[in-house]
């Protein structure tokens, strides 16, 4: 599921995949990719599966 081709509430998606709280999701989503969820919609930045996060 990526966040640029599915308009779904941020808090849907972090349910649909397996975040009880969607704050946890945000908190990882911006650890590993270095923006929000909201961030990412905005200016589509591409991630592979494998990338390592930024370094922080």
């Amino acid at each position: 599921m990526s966040t640029t081709t599915v308009h779904l509430p941020i808090t849907d998606i972090s349910h649909a995949v397996g975040f009880n709280e969607y704050r946890r999701m945000i908190a990882a989503f911006r650890k590993y990719c270095g923006v929000t969820p909201s961030e990412y919609r905005k200016n589509s930045c591409p991630i592979k599966i494998g990338d390592q996060p930024p370094p922080t």
